[in-house]
């Protein structure tokens, strides 16, 4: 198994060679996951298991969204398990629990949205694969296990997993050939790649070594949870990559969300900045067309396809649009009122946390409601109960507990700490566990 220092030891010397540029290369910006850059612990490369899909607050959504599966999705979905809980007794002597339910969803998303483009066996790039999810819907399953797999990642708690994941699908399958680019980097040996990747092979290999791919040959680039999360020049580089490794007749799998990378926020010592990017403008300029996409759950997923491509275009509501703050817009309120009509149609109560004057709630929420059953707002300088400029109840925060709404709908930007509170207020009732949002600062956390 690769270990994260190894890993660190090699990523170290290619950003030294980069002279001025190395701040913001090879870096991954993850919410507040920035201990998957530094943590040595086993436990936390057990808890990497589902945490770099959607958040683990959406389960509710994604169970619904999946829904029932047939018989041989059900029998992939306990491999899938049974897979990771092995890996995880790799990991760890202790007894973690592997929560791999909201990756195992998100690949069965992934499975069907893209059955409509590929044929199996396969070419895949995976750029970021997480704990390898993607790897093991390949190979775990008869049908798709001589397809060719490549995985490219930047981080080392990620990479050593997904090392784990290949060397355990290896293990179970005798046929299966698996190439790690340190095993031969540190042996000083070429690595073997080159434009004829053979059927049933996997390629792992880190960001500042994807030069080495083939050019045109894969069938599948898969980018999820990705493109947003990016340094500036890693963005730059990932687009080249993608140009690059896409065949003719090939498709590029996006799946996650846009509007971060437009914040183009910084970290201190100029580390894990966020690109400020146009996604959508910079992947039409690589000459690539929109040929599906899809907002159900509230997570962005587009297919592209090159423009000179015989690839057919399925589903694309959003087809026209050119930029990402317009994409951003769009979603974003057709995300909010499709939210608002569902709780005015249940006829649910719901309680409105706003902050800053409810400023977000008059850009929002008030141009778009009809008939929605406010029963109370707040915000964290209300002290004592009264109406507010809207005709509505006014509460202090303590008194959620009290009024029991059946949705609270978050109005600011300070989403993950009103969220913490709220959960800390109701700890122990099992209320408030499923959360919907597309692109903050509106959020609907939901009582089930």
């Amino acid at each position: 198994m690769i270990q994260t220092d190894t890993f660190e030891h090699a990523r170290q010397i290619a950003r030294l060679l980069l002279g001025s540029n190395w701040k913001t290369s090879y870096l991954y910006w993850s919410d507040t996951k920035r201990q998957w850059e530094s943590s040595h612990s086993s436990s936390k490369a057990v808890e990497l298991i589902g945490s770099q899909s959607a958040p683990k607050y959406t389960l509710s959504d994604a169970r619904k969204r999946v829904g029932g599966m047939s018989s041989d999705e059900q029998t992939f979905v306990d491999k899938f398990t049974e897979f990771y809980r092995d890996i995880s007794k790799l990991e760890t002597s202790r007894e973690i629990p592997v929560e791999s339910e909201i990756d195992m969803l998100e690949t069965v998303t992934d499975l069907r949205m893209l059955a409509d483009y590929v044929l199996y066996p396969c070419r895949v790039l995976d750029i970021g694969p997480g704990a390898g999810r993607n790897m093991a819907s390949l190979f775990l399953e008869d049908v798709r296990k001589k397809s060719t797999y490549v995985g490219v990642e930047a981080i080392g708690i990620p990479y050593s997993m997904q090392n784990l994941a290949a060397s355990m699908l290896t293990m179970r399958d005798p046929d299966l050939s698996f190439y790690e680019f340190f095993d031969y980097y540190f042996d000083r040996l070429d690595f073997p790649i080159s434009g004829t990747l053979p059927d049933g092979s996997i390629w792992h290999l880190p960001l500042w070594e994807a030069e080495r791919l083939p050019k045109g040959v894969f069938d599948v680039v898969i980018c999820n949870y990705l493109l947003d999360e990016l340094a500036p020049d890693d963005f730059d580089r990932v687009m080249t990559l993608i140009s690059k490794s896409l065949s003719g007749n090939g498709v590029l799998y996006c799946r996650g969300s846009q509007h971060r990378s437009m914040q183009s926020s910084l970290y201190l010592y100029g580390h894990g900045t966020r690109h400020g990017r146009d996604i959508t403008g910079t992947i039409l300029s690589l000459e690539l067309k929109l040929v599906f996409d899809d907002t159900e759950g509230g997570i962005m997923t587009r297919i592209f396809a090159r423009t000179d491509s015989n690839v057919p275009m399925k589903k694309c509501k959003y087809g026209d649009v050119q930029d990402d703050m317009t994409l951003v817009e769009c979603t974003q309120k057709d995300f909010i009122k499709e939210r608002l009509d569902e709780l005015t149609n249940s006829r649910a109560k719901v309680m409105v946390w706003g902050e800053g004057g409810y400023a977000e709630y008059s850009r929002y929420i008030a141009p778009l409601w009809d008939n929605l059953d406010i029963v109370a707002m707040t915000h964290r300088m209300v002290f004592s109960e009264g109406v507010n400029q809207f005709g509505y109840r006014e509460v202090p925060v303590t008194e959620l507990v009290t009024i029991d709404a059946d949705c609270i709908i978050v109005a600011s930007d300070r989403f993950r700490s009103i969220y913490r509170e709220i959960k800390e207020m109701t700890e122990g009732t099992g209320k408030y566990e499923r959360v919907q949002h597309y692109s903050l600062p509106i959020a609907f956390i939901h009582r089930d």
